[in-house]
C-alpha cells in the first residue's frame, strides 16, 4: 500500500552520484568483477564455446537473483517496519492514556490525532509537558527504502527482458514492424480512440487516482511540474514497454514462420525424393516452381498441404488484453532458453503491475468514501475497505467462468471507454466554464504561488474538450456504421474465431455499465439543485 503513494522528493536520489556508485559496487561485487573468479571458472570452458551467450546468461541469472533476495528481504522488511510502527502507536496511546486518566481502549491508532488536538485545546499546559515525550511515529520513515523497490521493480524486470529480447533471434523484424508507420490505420478513428483510451488508463485519468494521490502533496508543492513528469515518465515507460514486448513478438513470429518454412521444406523434400539439404528457405520459391513445372500431376496433389509461410501475416496477427499477455508472451517464453526463469519473472512482473493497479483504483474510491463524515460515522474504514473489497472479488469472480474471457472483453470495452470520455469531457468542461478557469487560476496562484502558464489555460479551455468531442463523435460514428455491437467468438467446429452480434441481455448489460458510471453525473447535479432549492425554500423570507 505504501509503494502505492507518489515517491514525490524521491528523484534527489536518484540524481545524487552515490547512489549509482553503490550500485555499480553492488554489481561489481555480485558478478565477481575484477576478482579474477569469473576468468578462472571460464578456463574450463571449451574454447569453442560461446561465450557471448555465457556473459548474457550469468549476468541475467546474476540480475534475476538479485531481484529475487530483493523480494525476501523487502517482505521481511516491511513486518519489521510495520511492527516498530504499531509498537511505538502503543507506547504513545499509553502514554496518553496514564498521563491524562483516559479511559482504557477510549484512545485508538484511528482517532489518535484527534485525541492529540482535542488534549492540547483543553489542557494546554499538561500537554506542553507531555509533548516532548511522544515519540513521532511514521510508517513512512519506517518504510523510505521501500519506495524504491515498488516502483523500480517492474523497470527492473523490463530491463532483464529488453536484455533478452534485444538478443533473440527474430527481434528485430519485430522492432522494424513496429516503427514502421501503416497510413490506413493512422487514417482508422478507431485506431486514435484506442491510442486515447490507453492513455486514460495509463495515466489513471477520469478514474480519481490521481487527484487521490495528488492529496498527499503539500498544498505549495509545483502541481505544473509534476503533471509534466509524470505523464513524460507514463510515456517514456509506454515506448520502452513496447520495445520489450516487441522484440520478444518478432522473435515469436520469425520462431513460427521459420518452423512453417521448415514443415513445407519437409514435405516437398519427402513427396518428391529430394536430397536433404537441397531446399532451403532462400531457394524455395524457385525449387517449387521447378516442381511445378517439371512434374505438374504430383505437384497439384502436394499443393493443398503446402501453408503460405509469411513472416508478415504473422507479424499481422497482432493481440491485445489477455491474449498478448498470457498466449502469445508465453508462447515466446516457452521456446526461450531457461524458459522456467523468464516465466516467473514475467508473471510476477504482471502481479506486482495488476496489484499496484488495483491499490490506485481502491484508493480512489476509498478517498471519497472514508472522507464522507456520513458514511464514516456509520461505518469505519476498516469496514469501507473491506467491503469495497468484497465487492470488487464478486465482481472478478465472473471473469474466472467459463463465459470469462466474454464478460471481460464487455467490461474492457464498454465499462470504461465511453463512460472515461464523458466523464473527463464533463470535468474539463465543468472546471473551465461552469465554475471557472480565472477562478481555478487564482486558487492555484494563491496555493503554489507561481501564475497559472498559457498552455494549461489553452489545453484546458480549447484543445482537450475539443479533441474528446471528436473521439466522442469518432467513437459514436464507427458503431453507427457497424449497425449493432459485434464481438469474437471461438468456433470450435471451424476451429477459428468467428464475429457474432450480442445477444438483447449482453446489449443490456453494456448498457447498464455504460449508464452506471455516467448517469451519476446528471443525477447528483440534479439532487445537488433540488436541495439548494429546497434550502433555499426554507431560508425565504416571511412577509
Amino acid at each position: 500500500m505504501f509503494g502505492c503513494k507518489p515517491p514525490v522528493g524521491k528523484i534527489e536520489q536518484l540524481a545524487n552520484p552515490k547512489t549509482w556508485v553503490n550500485a555499480a559496487t553492488q554489481i561489481f561485487f555480485s558478478l565477481g568483477l575484477g576478482f579474477g573468479s569469473l576468468i578462472a571458472f571460464a578456463s574450463y570452458n571449451e574454447p569453442s564455446s560461446n561465450c557471448q551467450k555465457h556473459a548474457i546468461t550469468v549476468s541475467l541469472i546474476n540480475s534475476s537473483t538479485s531481484i529475487f533476495a530483493s523480494i525476501v528481504t523487502f517482505s521481511i522488511y516491511g513486518f519489521k517496519a510495520t511492527f516498530n510502527y504499531e509498537s511505538c502507536l502503543n507506547k504513545v496511546i499509553l502514554l496518553l492514556t496514564n498521563s491524562f486518566d483516559l479511559e482504557d481502549g477510549s484512545v485508538t491508532a484511528s482517532n489518535l490525532e484527534q485525541v492529540k488536538d482535542y488534549l492540547a485545546s483543553t489542557d494546554p499546559s499538561r500537554y506542553s509537558e507531555v509533548v516532548p515525550l511522544i515519540k513521532n511515529c511514521s510508517l513512512e520513515s519506517e518504510l523510505d527504502t521501500v519506495v524504491y523497490f515498488t516502483a523500480l521493480l517492474p523497470y527492473c524486470v523490463l530491463i532483464i527482458y529488453l536484455i533478452r529480447g534485444l538478443t533473440l533471434h527474430g527481434a528485430t523484424n519485430g522492432l522494424m514492424y513496429m516503427f514502421t508507420p501503416k497510413i490506413e490505420q493512422l487514417a482508422n478513428p478507431k485506431t486514435w480512440v484506442n491510442a486515447a483510451t490507453q492513455i486514460f488508463f495509463s495515466l489513471g485519468l477520469g478514474f480519481g487516482s490521481l487527484i487521490a494521490f495528488a492529496s498527499y502533496n503539500e498544498p505549495s508543492s509545483n502541481c505544473q511540474k509534476h503533471a509534466i513528469t509524470v505523464s513524460l515518465i507514463n510515456s517514456s515507460t509506454s515506448i520502452f514497454a513496447s520495445i520489450v514486448t516487441f522484440s520478444i513478438y518478432g522473435f515469436k513470429a520469425t520462431f513460427n514462420y521459420e518452423s512453417c518454412l521448415n514443415k513445407v521444406i519437409l514435405l516437398l523434400t519427402n513427396s518428391f525424393d529430394l536430397e536433404d539439404g537441397s531446399v532451403t528457405a532462400s531457394n524455395l520459391e524457385q525449387v517449387k516452381d521447378y516442381l511445378a513445372s517439371t512434374d505438374p500431376s504430383r505437384y497439384s496433389e502436394v499443393v493443398p498441404l503446402i501453408k503460405n509461410c509469411s513472416l508478415e501475416s504473422e507479424l499481422d496477427t497482432a493481440v491485445q488484453g489477455t491474449g498478448l499477455a498470457f498466449i502469445v508472451y508465453t508462447e515466446a517464453i516457452k521456446n526461450m532458453e531457461v524458459s522456467q526463469l523468464w516465466s516467473v519473472l514475467y508473471f510476477f512482473m504482471l502481479l506486482v503491475l495488476g496489484i499496484g493497479s488495483m491499490l490506485g483504483n481502491t484508493a480512489a474510491i476509498l478517498t471519497p468514501l472514508t472522507d464522507s463524515k456520513v458514511i464514516t460515522s456509520h461505518l469505519p474504514k476498516e469496514a469501507i475497505s473491506g467491503l469495497l473489497c468484497l465487492i470488487s472479488c464478486a465482481v472478478g469472480l465472473v471473469f474466472t467462468m467459463e463465459a470469462g474471457n466474454y464478460w471481460f472483453d464487455i467490461f474492457n470495452d464498454y465499462a470504461a471507454t465511453l463512460s472515461l470520455l464523458l466523464i473527463v469531457l464533463v470535468e474539463t468542461i465543468a472546471l473551465c466554464y461552469v465554475y471557472g478557469l480565472r477562478r481555478f487560476e487564482n486558487e492555484l496562484q494563491a496555493m503554489t504561488g507561481r501564475a497559472l502558464n498559457w498552455y494549461w489555460k489553452a489545453m484546458w479551455a480549447c484543445v482537450s474538450p475539443l479533441l474528446i468531442i471528436g473521439l466522442l463523435f469518432f467513437y459514436l460514428s464507427d458503431y453507427i456504421i457497424t449497425g449493432t455491437l459485434q464481438y469474437q467468438a471461438w468456433d470450435a467446429t471451424q476451429g477459428q474465431l468467428v464475429t457474432k452480434d450480442y445477444p438483447a441481455y449482453a446489449l443490456a448489460v453494456i448498457g447498464l455499465l455504460v449508464a452506471s458510471s455516467t448517469m451519476c453525473i446528471p443525477l447528483v447535479a440534479l439532487g445537488t439543485f433540488i436541495m439548494h432549492r429546497y434550502k433555499r425554500g426554507d431560508t425565504a423570507p416571511v412577509a
